[in-house]
């Protein structure tokens, strides 16, 4: 066995070669999901599979509504509807012939503010990195919000397809 790292899109190999292919948390990010999946079906051998971890829409709702709070307009949520619990499915329908989807529900609860601050700023959301002002601030905003409500709830909704060929 071999793995790989590539354009799914594109994959620069023979038809039914494969089988398993694992698309980990990436087909939201894929700028041609039809073609992506195309690709992955393309490269299984019959009764290959492709198993496709994603999130659920409401994966870290909180989470976006507490950025979103003191940074309006930063988080829309858009890559996890993309590809999402709720509707890869009918990306995968076209290609293969059978679907099942296993849903992981859980939550997060986070207890202390530091590690949530740490968290948002690792990938903050608006264009510009965050200077110091903005890290204060938002440091600030998030220690009121832990004041008012801890542990802090997070809704972690993510889930695994498999589809085979």
């Amino acid at each position: 066995p071999f793995f790989l790292n590539l354009d799914v899109q594109g994959i620069p190999l023979a038809d039914e070669r494969f089988d398993l292919v694992l698309a980990n948390h990436m087909l939201y990010h894929v700028p041609d999901i039809d073609r992506a999946v195309a690709e992955i079906a393309r490269v299984l051998k019959p009764g290959g599979l492709l198993a496709a971890a994603t999130n659920g829409i409401q994966h870290m709702k909180e989470l976006r509504e507490l950025v979103a709070g003191f940074a309006p307009g930063s988080q829309d949520g858009s890559a996890e509807k993309r590809f999402s619990l709720e509707n890869g499915s009918k990306w995968l329908e076209p290609h293969f012939s059978s679907i099942e989807v296993d849903f992981y529900p859980s939550n997060l609860m986070v207890t202390e503010p530091q590690p949530l601050i740490d968290y948002v700023l690792s990938m903050w959301p608006l264009k510009e990195p965050p200077d110091s002002a903005l890290v204060a601030g938002f440091s600030a905003f998030v220690h009121r919000r832990f004041a008012a409500q801890n542990p802090f709830p997070i809704t972690k909704a993510q889930g695994l397809f498999l589809a085979k060929k």
